[in-house]
């Protein structure tokens, strides 16, 4: 595995965990939202409080999410020998490359790109 495939790990790993913070952040504001609308119209300086804070911190846990593991990955790829092979030079490899290039056609696939993405 070359040091450019290890830092595409940490950005591919990155931009999935993050997303997933912000499913549960809208997860969690669309029930908020229906707590707040049932409570009645007393609800704006406590909705007011809990927006705020909830945006805050889904705003930082993502931050978190995202940038970690790239981080991780490039202060590890530099671990990785210059003469590695690159992860498609194995069996194993290309069964991961090809597992993670079915999942995203969007822009973020695995580098090399090697076939394109089919329309769904």
């Amino acid at each position: 595995m070359r040091r450019e495939e290890v830092r595409a790990a940490g950005d591919v790993a990155g931009s999935v965990l993050g997303g997933r913070v912000a499913l549960v952040r809208d997860m969690h504001q669309s029930i908020s939202d229906r707590v707040f609308r049932a409570v009645g119209p007393r609800r704006r300086v406590v909705r007011n409080i809990h927006d705020g804070v909830t945006q805050m911190v889904y705003g930082a846990v993502g931050e978190v999410h995202r940038w970690v593991p790239r981080i991780a990955a490039t202060a590890g790829a530099m671990t990785v020998s210059r003469e590695a092979p690159p992860l498609d030079a194995t069996v194993r490899g290309n069964v991961a490359l090809g597992a993670l290039n079915s999942t995203d056609c969007g822009g973020t696939a695995w580098p090399p790109p090697t076939a394109s993405c089919p329309s769904r």
